[in-house]
Order: C-alpha cells, then structure tokens, then sequence
C-alpha cells in the first residue's frame, strides 16, 4: 500500500526532529507526543484510512533509524534477512560481510477511539497488542542468533543453546499509548522481563492528559530508554567493527531491503526546510 498523505506528514516532521547532529530522543521527545496527538486528532474524527493509520509504527520505525545515524553515526537499515527456520523483516539491522551484527524491531501500540465507515470504535489499548508483539521480538533474535551462530541443534542438549549463540545484539523499541483499561505495572513488568530476551529496550510509554500526550515515568522502566538503547547500539557496533565510516554497512543478505530507507530519507530531508503543514486545517 503507498503511503498517504497523513503518515508522510509524520514521517517528515519526525526526520525534521532528527537531523541535527547527536539528536538525542530526551531532546524531542515532547514534539514527538505533539505530532503523534495531531496524527489522533485525525485519527478521532475518521479523517485517515484505516491502512494508511497502520503505518504509523513505519514513521516511527524511520525516526529511530534517524536517531542512530545522528547520535552514534551508524546507518542502519529495514531488512529482511533469512534466520534458522524463518525469514525475518527487521526494522533496523547491521550486516556486514556476511555477518548479522545487529537485528532490532520497532513497535508501536495502542490507538484512541475513532469513527470508521459512521460507527464509532473503542479506543484499542496496548494491552490487546503488546503479548503478540512480544512473542515476535522475543522470537526472532533467538532465530537469527542460531543462523548466524552455525549451531548444530540435532547435537545440541536441552539448556546449552543459550551458551552456544555468540553475540549478535538485538534491541527493540516501542511506544504505546496506555488507554484506560491497561494495566501499567503489568505492562511495565512485561518490559523489565523482554530485557533477558532482548540486549537492550526502548520505551515510552504516554496518555492523553487535558488536550495532550504526556510521557509515563515507571522507575523500573528508567533504564529502558530509547536513548539508552541507541547508545547501547553505537558502543557495540564500535567494539565489533569500528567507528562507522560513509562507506561501509554493504548489504548482502539474500533477500533485498524491505523498502528503500535511503529514498526515503533523501525525500523527506529535501523537505525539512521548507513550511509544514498539515493535510487538514490547524
């Protein structure tokens, strides 16, 4: 499906936020939450298509991938790769002569209720995502670490496969607006646990407050930064292959990348100077 008008919108202020040098998330993270509650006002009154409102977590998807680039200057890129029993669409990864260093995903979860076709839906809160999503990211690092490890399961005994998968970090990151019915701490606690299974995670979590997205503090999520998990990122692709330089991140994997990050990105950088606006009036 191509992308409507709403997403491009999101996807250029978003690009826009992240083109000066060393941009850390902190930095915009409240003009952030304002282009995600524009995009939802939209979103309440049945004004973006279904499909087009599902590309969202694409928007976000890209602003991470900006982050890294700015902040610890390596590029990484959307990709499909083979694993051990599946092949996997990573958000964000870094293959390097034929090695898989970094596999990561991007979710994003939860919407406000909203009119589609005249009836009016439910708000959908995190709660009814953030268990199947989960599993996916909990999956797939596990896979590709036994593709890219060489590990003989049929020889292999109960117990050793964790000790046996050399390092190939993964990450995840997430934002996921709570609705009335979620439960924090339960999802809060969900995330403290996705770190055994991922290197590092990203969160934010917010809800709307008198007109507004405002961000959660969990103490227990204070490490789960998105800024912690990008700088986790840059120290260790800097202690598997070096500092990042223009030419380097060749891509051989055997299928092709998803989607075109780099004509993605040149399109949006084209428009970064230039008036914003959005599709319907302020």
């Amino acid at each position: 499906m191509s992308e409507g008008r709403y997403i491009a919108e999101v996807r250029r202020k978003f690009v826009n936020l992240a083109s000066r040098p060393s941009t850390r998330f902190s930095d915009i993270q409240e003009e952030f939450l304002t282009v995600l509650y524009k995009l939802d006002e939209y979103r309440k009154e049945g004004a973006i298509p279904e499909g087009e409102y599902r590309q969202k977590g694409n928007a976000f998807r890209d602003l991470i991938l900006a982050l890294i680039k700015s902040r610890v200057g390596f590029k990484l890129r959307d990709m499909r790769v083979e694993g051990f029993t599946d092949e996997h669409d990573l958000d964000l990864g870094f293959y390097l002569n034929g090695v898989l260093y970094v596999g990561g995903q991007v979710k994003m979860i939860g919407s406000p209720p909203h009119s589609l076709r005249g009836e009016r839906k439910p708000e959908r809160p995190t709660r009814a995502d953030i268990d199947k999503r989960m599993k996916e990211v909990k999956y797939t690092p596990l896979d590709l670490k036994l593709k890219y490890s060489g590990t003989d399961l049929k020889n292999g005994q109960p117990g050793e496969i964790g000790s046996q998968i050399p390092s190939q970090d993964s990450f995840s990151f997430w934002a996921c607006r709570i609705g009335a019915e979620d439960d924090l701490d339960l999802i809060a606690s969900k995330f403290v646990r996705l770190t055994e299974y991922n290197n590092g995670v990203g969160v934010i979590l917010y809800r709307e407050e008198k007109g507004r997205y405002t961000a959660i503090e969990k103490p227990e999520l204070k490490p789960l930064t998105i800024d912690n998990t990008i700088d986790q990122i840059g120290r260790f692709l800097l202690e598997s292959v070096g500092r990042p330089s223009e030419t380097e991140h060749p891509h051989r994997a055997k299928r092709p990348i998803a989607e075109n990050t780099e004509k993605r990105w040149a399109s949006a950088r084209a428009q970064t100077n230039a008036p914003v606006s959005w599709p319907l009036s302020n």
